[in-house]
């Protein structure tokens, strides 16, 4: 890694303008809380609760996020696409 001019921890920044580990970067920058789920807490505190976890879990497993992602959409689309065509006939 290269150091910046003052000779200092190297950055987010710095790291992000080389060939860079995207897990690394991606830890970095969205940090994922483990704190615990309790039923009395508001929803806004809930739903960055929830946020937190799909991040961390998108940070340890990339490619299974990826194809979450892909089978979701070819669902909406199939629906989608039926949806469409039972409105047409």
């Amino acid at each position: 890694m290269n150091s910046n001019e003052f000779g200092a921890t190297p950055s987010v920044a710095d790291e992000s303008s080389m060939v860079v580990d995207d897990e690394e970067v991606i830890s970095k920058t969205l940090p994922s809380a483990q704190m615990p789920l309790s039923a009395g807490g508001r929803l806004d505190e809930q739903v960055d609760h929830v946020l937190n976890l799909i991040r961390g879990s998108v940070i340890r497993q990339p490619i299974r996020a990826v194809l979450v992602a892909a089978a979701g959409g070819a669902a909406l689309t199939a629906l989608l696409g039926a949806w469409i065509h039972r409105e047409n006939n």
